[in-house]
């Protein structure tokens, strides 16, 4: 059972419960233990760092037992082996005594593993979650550790705090450690804490990850460190080990398609996209197209509620630009699939089958014509002048009538600079997301830089700021109005240049040939005869300028006709 509800995720952190001094004085706190993948240095695999210290025993356990166990889950997953760094967060302890943090013993144990194979696997934990016991073995097994009622009265503490995770104590051998009151303690503090904590109890490493580790953290994981493909079943040979290694690479098939309804279901445009993308970018990598994808999508999305369908789900689910790089792997058995992937994408087609004999050509046919148009349709319809209105006109324009000015002239060039990269910095937020951590001097500067390209044929930046002291053309509502025209240009060249790259770049030459094949026959009417009957190897090195010169001959006759 997942223990993740509402709550703050992060990779490479996992909480526990360090306690200090002994019997009566004792006293716990909750504490954070992080692992990073890093470069090897000097030979070493783990490297401790920070205020906090883990002692040479622990030191030695955690390389001798610990990272073994994450290099055999490596291993079977076919991932190259990481190397780690390990610190102790711990703002509790620092509190007490203004001592040191020293861990010593095995009690940490289980969130040393779990920081570090959530790292590896870049797979995330929820902060709610508080976990202690002893990895025993090289086999993943988990024995019980001291002092549990204290740490479980630390995490009742911690309002934060919903589910605790300990070592099984029932569990053979599991109490050998405890004296006969402590274990007598141990399970009344475990009843206890039942009202307000979910507690739940673990006998090894495979029924921690079940119990950390939600599926649509495994599933993206999968996809992104590519062990999306293997089948787990054959990786099961008996001990928790190997049964973790089952457990995370069994049926993420389905784990794919069962996230992903959920998230259709939740609305979750974010999660959605981010699934189908990763899903995508995994069969691109391993130059192979999922079998049955587009039927799959279209069948999920007929058996949404209607409402969900039409007012929950942002189309396209998966760009055009990743369906036609997905697409270039497709054989002649997946040539039916490849039409329903488009309108699945695109939310097409949902409630309207479509023909059937279209889809059903050739692999030669599928290649040199279906693809090809697909190509030049999917580039036109992202760089055409509706497409550059939508998506970088409209949100510009936009930033420049809701930005409002307190005086149309400046007072003096400092004030001039801060406007113009006040107003720089606003243009970038409505196209782009901009990082909290901004340099200003980076955005003045690239400010300043724009007001020069604007203004180069005016008279340069002098000329700017003596407009916006004394004007002659509205002063700083001028001057905004101008640069918003180049930065609006400047960002639709941007555009154009990046989809054409994006779609047609990464693509093989016979791809691109197609491309151009597509186009010189759909442009065959209107061309010259040599054109028109050349070979498209002729042309395929000057794809992106024939792509451009394309767009804008179609957008002028376009314009010619809403004239009338």
């Amino acid at each position: 059972m997942n223990l993740v509800a509402e709550s703050k995720l992060s990779t490479g952190r996992a909480k526990t419960v360090l306690v200090f001094g002994q019997s009566d004085s004792a006293k716990a706190v909750i504490s954070t233990i992080t692992a990073t993948v890093t470069d090897q240095i000097r030979n070493r695999r783990i490297i401790f760092t920070g205020t906090g210290k883990f002692s040479n025993d622990t030191i030695e356990h955690i390389k001798s037992v610990i990272l073994p166990i994450i290099d055999e889950i490596s291993e079977l997953l076919g991932i190259p082996k990481k190397n780690f760094r390990l610190s102790i967060v711990n703002p509790g302890a620092a509190s007490i005594n203004d001592l040191g943090i020293e861990v010593s013993g095995y009690s940490a144990d289980v969130p040393v593993f779990l920081s570090m194979l959530s790292a590896l696997l870049g797979i995330v934990i929820a902060d709610n979650i508080v976990s202690t016991g002893h990895v025993a073995s090289s086999d993943g097994d988990i024995a019980a550790v001291k002092a549990m009622p204290v740490k479980i009265s630390a995490a009742l503490e911690d309002k934060t705090i919903h589910c605790f995770v300990y070592p099984t104590l029932d569990k053979d051998k599991s109490m050998e450690a405890l004296s006969p009151v402590e274990k007598e303690n141990t399970e009344v503090a475990v009843i206890n804490a039942k009202g307000r904590l979910k507690m739940t109890s673990v006998n090894n490493a495979a029924d921690l990850v079940e119990a950390f580790f939600t599926d649509e953290a495994i599933v993206l994981s999968s996809l992104q460190e590519g062990f999306f493909g293997i089948d787990g079943s054959g990786k099961h040979s008996g001990n928790p080990v190997s049964a973790t290694v089952k457990f995370l690479a069994g049926n993420n098939q389905k784990r794919f398609w069962d996230v992903l309804e959920r998230y259709f279901h939740a609305g979750d445009n974010e999660g959605t996209k981010r699934l189908l993308l990763a899903f995508s970018r995994f069969y691109i990598t391993s130059k192979m197209y999922p079998k049955e994808f587009g039927r799959k999508l279209l069948q999920l999305l007929r058996s949404l509620p209607p409402s969900t369908r039409k007012n929950r789900i942002v189309f396209p689910v998966l760009p055009t630009l990743e369906c036609v790089r997905l697409t270039q792997f497709a054989g002649q058995a997946d040539s039916g699939d490849i039409g329903l992937l488009y309108d699945a994408a695109e939310g097409k087609s949902i409630w309207i089958e479509p023909s059937a004999a279209p889809r059903a050509k050739s692999s030669n046919d599928l290649s040199e014509k279906d693809h090809g148009q697909m190509l030049v349709d999917s580039v036109i319809s992202q760089i055409d002048s509706i497409a550059l209105a939508k998506t970088v006109a409209v949100p510009i324009d936009t930033a420049r009538a809701t930005y409002m000015l307190n005086s149309l002239t400046v007072k003096s060039n400092e004030e001039f600079f801060d406007v113009i990269s006040a107003f720089y910095l606003h243009l970038q937020r409505h196209i782009h997301s901009v990082s909290e951590s901004i340099d200003i001097n980076t955005i003045k500067n690239e400010a300043v830089a724009l007001v020069e390209r604007t203004f180069a044929d005016k008279g340069g930046i002098t000329a700017a700021m003596n407009e916006a002291s004394a004007p002659i053309h509205g002063g700083m509502r001028f001057i905004l109005d101008y640069l918003t025209d180049k930065f609006k240009a400047e960002s639709q060249t941007r555009h154009i240049n990046r989809i054409i790259q994006e779609i047609l770049g990464p693509l093989d030459r016979d791809v691109q040939l197609s491309f151009i094949s597509a186009l010189l026959k759909r442009l065959s009417p209107h061309l010259p005869q040599e054109i028109a009957s050349a070979q498209p190897e002729r042309f395929v090195d000057h794809y992106e300028t024939i792509a451009k010169e394309y767009v804008k001959s179609l957008d002028k006759i376009n314009e010619t006709f809403r004239r009338f």
